[in-house]
């Protein structure tokens, strides 16, 4: 079952701070620990703290589980850390910035909007004499007009419209720039971030995501840490229980997790850079480059061998020749087989 990480926690009045003699705490924000620092147990909330506010939170009731049946996933960087932080809470005051500033440029286009037109003139409301030479208006005077009407103007008056000076050229460039500072904490690129890759050609843009790919690897080892290899065992000792033959030994089976890949730049040369790998310079393993793309090689043999034996099968059935192997796995780029060189 999922529980979102604020159901678990302490009660605020009931637990004060305690700790062992070597200084370890004993529990911390609703986890138990043992004078060595470990976990030992988790306290969750019957109710969630936001279903009944902050009552109960101080009163409610809650119940203990051992560490030893929950999955923690935070990422833990720090000594004495004990509890997760959001990767992006650091860019928190920059979503206020944007938020504050797009209101501003909104309600400045409201404001140009809404006024209809603006009443000058250049003659002054009254001579040497104090004769008066035109209308006065006070500064500030609202006039009111009907809808699809025209009007005249006293004389020496003129009406001009306001001039909507929103959104400023510089508007885009600063929404752009907030979201890059916002999207570097998930170490994301810009145009993902933005959805909008307009401004990339597909080089850059490829080139952008690296940190990015590299980012989501990493995330996805500790969730093998901290997730699957425990889901894993778990499953495992039951499974010893049902099956023991199948575990001739109590050793811990070797596994490895696979994900989905990512697609290259260009197919064609990852595919030759490939080929070296596996025929040439024997760097890799089939294992390996079906792992990186996210396949399991054994699956890819048995298909290929299946495939394979039905070709030859087809082809004898209508009298079609056998095909010959390339005899260097080279692709070249007119999507013909075999090397640059001619063969005899």
């Amino acid at each position: 079952t999922l529980f979102e990480s604020e159901q678990v926690g302490s009660p605020l009045l009931s637990v004060t701070p305690d700790y062992y003699d070597n200084g370890v705490p004993k529990e911390v924000d609703g986890i138990a620990y043992d004078q060595y620092g470990n976990e030992s147990a988790y306290r969750f909330w019957t109710l969630h703290p936001g279903a009944n506010g902050v009552a109960n939170t101080l009163i409610g009731d809650s119940y203990t589980v051992n560490a030893e049946n929950v999955i923690h996933y935070a990422n833990i960087i720090r000594p004495g850390q004990h509890r997760g932080l959001p990767e992006i809470a650091s860019t928190l005051p920059i979503f206020n910035d944007l938020r504050r500033f797009t209101n501003a440029v909104l309600a400045a286009a409201e404001t140009a909007a809404e006024i209809s037109f603006l009443l000058s003139t250049d003659n002054p409301a009254q001579d040497d004499d104090g004769e008066s030479q035109s209308v006065h208006l006070d500064p500030g005077l609202i006039v009111e007009f009907c809808r699809n009407s025209g009007v005249a103007l006293p004389e020496g008056w003129k009406a001009t419209q306001l001039k909507a000076e929103q959104p400023t050229s510089n508007h885009s460039e600063f929404v752009k720039t907030k979201i890059r500072e916002a999207s570097r904490a998930l170490s994301m690129p810009m145009n993902v971030a933005l959805g909008d890759s307009s401004g990339y050609n597909y080089a850059s843009g490829r080139l952008d995501h690296q940190t990015y790919f590299r980012t989501i690897k990493g995330e996805r080892t500790l969730i093998e840490d901290t997730i699957l290899d425990d889901l894993l065992a778990s499953w495992e000792e039951l499974d010893r229980l049902f099956y023991p033959d199948d575990y001739p030994t109590d050793a811990e089976i070797d596994h490895e997790w696979m994900w989905d890949g990512f697609a290259h730049v260009d197919p064609l040369k990852e595919a030759n850079a490939q080929n070296v790998r596996l025929n040439n310079s024997k760097t890799t393993t089939l294992a390996d480059e079906c792992g990186m793309e996210g396949k399991d090689y054994m699956k890819v043999i048995r298909q290929r061998v299946r495939e394979e034996c039905a070709e030859r099968r087809l082809r004898k059935q209508y009298g079609l020749p056998e095909t010959q192997n390339n005899p260097s796995g080279t692709v070249n780029p007119s999507g013909e087989e075999g090397d640059d060189k001619d063969e005899e």
